[in-house]
């Protein structure tokens, strides 16, 4: 019991930043049906333990796959770029500046209302990132490399402030509680 050499291969998917979500997740389904450790539970130790490991690498394929963010940088891992020990070059000022700005408005905001707009900003720079990146990985050369490095670290900024969002929101509701 074998699956593919990468997550794209597992549900035989080409190889691209752009991946259709409805068919990553009936392909999920019909190769998790296939690996399920429940159909080997009358196997021996050695098949039961490789449906487990094999089941775990199909749930971690699919959630890399299904995340914008974490399909970025699991392409640029197949690569052979590691994000983490790629150069790390300035963020330019002004991107640093909107993210203080947004930090600071989230800290600031007293309604859901308020943080309901910061969210809608944040989703709108990530779209415009994902376009860039959509665009970028298209490039089969990848000559590219490093902007696309810096468009994921950014990626990764706006995920961050989204969570801080979040949290900020369940904040927000517990406050308004009596």
């Amino acid at each position: 019991m074998t699956v593919g050499n990468n997550f794209y291969e597992i549900f035989d998917l080409p190889v691209s930043f752009d991946v259709n979500l409805g068919v990553l997740a009936e392909r999920y389904r019909g190769v998790q049906k296939v690996l399920h450790p429940d159909n080997y539970a009358n196997s021996g130790d050695r098949e039961r333990r490789l449906s487990v490991q094999a089941a775990s690498r199909v749930n971690d394929g699919f959630a890399v796959l299904r995340s914008p963010l974490q399909r970025a940088k699991y392409l640029l891992e197949l690569r052979g770029i590691d994000l983490d020990k790629a150069e790390n070059r300035p963020v330019d000022a002004t991107f640093l500046m909107e993210q203080m700005d947004l930090r600071e408005a989230m800290a600031a905001a007293r309604s859901l209302a308020a943080l309901d707009l910061i969210e809608r900003e944040i989703g709108q720079s990530t779209k415009r990132i994902v376009d860039g990146l959509r665009t970028l990985f298209a490039d089969p050369e990848m000559t590219n490399s490093v902007h696309i490095i810096d468009l994921v670290r950014k990626f990764q900024f706006y995920e961050k402030l989204r969570e801080q969002a979040r949290t900020r929101a369940a904040d927000l509701e517990l406050d308004s509680v009596p």
